[in-house]
C-alpha cells in the first residue's frame, strides 16, 4: 500500500501540470478575446435554431425540450449564463477530465505496466492532437460530445473488467447523457450498445442477477431516450435539412441511388433535377420555397425520410463507396477551417508512424487489422472475456458511429465525423492494449491460474451483489 499511494499522488501532480500546460497552450494566447461564437450554428440573430437561441428558452419551458437542437448542449450554454469565455473554459476542463478518466482507467485495468503505459501515452497523444483539441475553443457541440463519449467508453470498460450494479448504472448514465448531446449519437446506441447490453443481461449467467437487471433496465431507458431525441427533432423540423442535403448532393448525382429513390416514390421533375449538386441552404433555401417542389416536400416529410433511413442499410454499399472515397481527406483533415483562435499552430498535427491513431487509409487498415487480430487471439487464449467483449463491441459501435455520422448529412462532413474519429482512435488504442495485455497475461499464467482468477472474480461479483 505504501508504494501505490506515492505513485498515485505523483500521478495526480503530473496530471495537474499537464492540464495546466494544455490549458495555457490552447486558451492562453486568445484568452482576451473571450472566445465569441464564430459559426452560424452557435449564434445567428436571424435564426431560431442556433445553440444560443435554444438556450434562451431555458430548461424551465416545455418548448426547450422540443426545440431544433438536442437538449444537452443548449442546457450547458444556459448553465454558464451564455458566457462564451466560461463555456470554453468549462469545455476545456471537461475535456481534460474525460481524457484523465480514460487514462486512469487504462492504467488501473491493464495489468502489464509497459502496455498500460503505452496505452496511456497513446490516449494522451490523441487528446492533444489539434484536430480534436481545438473544438474546446468553439461554441459548438463537438467538444462536449467528444468528452462525454470518452467518459462513456471509460465507464463501460470498467463494467467489462468488474461488473457491479453501481458501475453499470454509471455506464448507462454517461451513455444516455452522451446521446442527448447530438442526435447522431442515438444510432450507435440503438444498433450496438442496447442489443449487446440486452443480450448480456439476458444470457450472461456468470454476472449477478442485479447486474443483469440493471443492464436490461438501462437498455430500456436508452431506447426511450433515443425515441425522445427522434421525436423532438422531427417535431422541430430540423431533420429536413440533412434530408435535403443528401438528396441534392448525394442522391440526385448518383444514378443508382436516384433510381432506387424514384422507385420509392420520390417525385422527380425539372425543379428537383435543378437541385442536383445543391444543398438545403443554396439559392436562398429553394428546397423550402420553390412551389414546384411542393410534392417533393410532402414526400420528404413522410415516406421520403423513411426511405432515406432504409437506404443507409439496404443501399449501404453505395453509401460506403462515398465514404471510402473520403477516407483520406477525413483522416488527414486538421480541422483548420474551424480554428478561429490559432490552436492549429500551437498543438501537434500528426505523429510519426501514426502512433496516436490513424491519419491515412492505410494506417486505418493497419490499426484495424492489429486490433482485430489481438482481440481475436485474446478471445481464443484468455478466459477473461469481459474486456474482449468490450473491445469488440466498442470497435463495432464507433465504426457504426463513423458511418452514420458521414451518411447523416452531406454538409460539413469533416466536422460531423470528428467526434466519431476521436472515439475510433481511442478505441483502437484500447482494443490493441486489451488484446496485448490479455495475451501477455495468458502467456505468463497456466490454465489453472486462469480458472482460479475467473472463480475469484465471480465470487467477488456475487459478494458485492449480496452487499458483502
Amino acid at each position: 500500500m505504501s508504494t501505490t499511494r506515492p505513485l498515485g499522488r505523483y500521478g495526480l501532480y503530473l496530471s495537474a501540470v499537464v492540464v495546466g500546460l494544455f490549458c495555457l497552450r490552447v486558451l492562453g494566447e486568445p484568452w482576451s478575446t473571450h472566445f465569441p461564437p464564430m459559426f452560424p450554428d452557435a449564434l445567428n440573430p436571424g435564426r431560431s435554431d442556433t445553440y444560443y437561441a435554444v438556450s434562451r428558452l431555458t430548461p424551465f419551458r416545455p418548448s426547450f425540450y422540443f426545440a431544433p437542437r438536442p437538449v444537452l448542449y443548449p442546457a450547458f450554454i444556459w448553465l454558464f449564463g451564455r458566457s462564451s469565455q466560461l463555456i470554453v473554459l468549462a469545455q476545456t476542463l471537461l475535456y481534460c477530465g474525460a481524457v484523465g478518466v480514460v487514462c486512469a482507467t487504462a492504467w488501473s485495468l491493464l495489468r502489464t505496466r509497459l502496455i498500460a503505459g503505452l496505452a496511456v501515452a497513446g490516449i494522451a497523444l490523441t487528446a492533444i492532437e489539434v484536430r480534436f483539441a481545438l473544438w474546446t475553443t468553439q461554441i459548438l457541440s463537438e467538444s462536449v460530445g467528444i468528452s462525454l463519449g470518452l467518459l462513456a467508453i471509460a465507464a463501460w470498460w470498467r463494467v467489462s473488467a468488474e461488473p457491479t450494479k453501481r458501475r453499470v448504472t454509471w455506464a448507462w448514465v454517461w451513455t444516455i447523457v452522451w446521446l442527448l448531446e447530438r442526435d447522431s449519437h442515438t444510432l450507435p446506441v440503438l444498433l450496438v450498445v442496447v442489443p449487446l447490453a440486452g443480450a448480456l443481461g439476458l444470457w450472461a449467467r456468470r454476472s449477478s442477477e442485479e447486474v443483469r437487471r440493471q443492464l436490461i433496465a438501462g437498455a430500456l431507458i436508452a431506447v426511450v431516450a433515443c425515441g425522445y431525441v427522434y421525436v423532438a427533432q422531427s417535431h422541430s423540423g430540423r431533420n429536413r435539412y440533412p434530408i435535403e442535403d443528401n438528396i441534392g448532393l448525394r442522391v440526385l448525382p448518383n444514378p443508382s441511388l436516384r433510381q432506387w429513390f424514384v422507385a420509392g416514390g420520390m417525385p422527380v421533375n425539372s425543379a428537383l433535377e435543378g437541385r442536383t449538386g445543391k444543398s438545403a441552404f443554396d439559392d436562398d433555401r429553394l428546397f423550402e420555397t420553390d412551389p414546384d417542389l411542393t410534392h417533393f416536400r410532402t414526400w420528404m416529410h413522410g415516406p421520403g425520410s423513411r426511405r432515406l433511413l432504409e437506404s443507409f442499410v439496404v443501399r449501404a454499399p453505395d453509401w460506403y463507396h462515398m465514404l471510402a472515397k473520403q477516407w483520406r481527406p477525413l483522416l488527414s483533415d486538421d480541422q483548420a477551417a474551424y480554428d478561429g483562435y490559432g490552436v492549429v499552430h500551437r498543438l501537434p498535427k500528426r505523429y510519426p508512424l501514426e502512433i496516436g491513431g490513424p491519419d491515412t487509409p492505410n494506417g486505418l487498415l493497419g490499426w484495424l487489422l492489429v486490433a482485430a487480430g489481438t482481440v481475436a487471439a485474446a478471445a481464443a487464449l484468455s478466459r477473461r472475456r469481459g474486456q474482449v467483449i468490450f473491445a469488440a463491441g466498442g470497435l463495432l459501435a464507433v465504426l457504426v458511429d463513423v458511418y452514420f455520422s458521414f451518411v447523416g448529412d452531406a454538409l460539413e462532413v469533416s466536422r460531423h465525423v470528428v467526434g466519431p474519429l476521436d472515439r475510433l482512435n481511442v478505441m483502437l488504442i484500447i482494443a490493441v492494449a486489451i488484446g496485448a495485455d490479455l495475451l501477455w497475461q495468458a502467456r505468463r499464467s497456466n490454465p489453472d491460474d486462469e480458472h482460479a482468477a475467473d472463480a475469484t472474480e465471480q465470487q467477488l461479483s456475487l459478494r458485492i451483489a449480496d452487499g458483502g
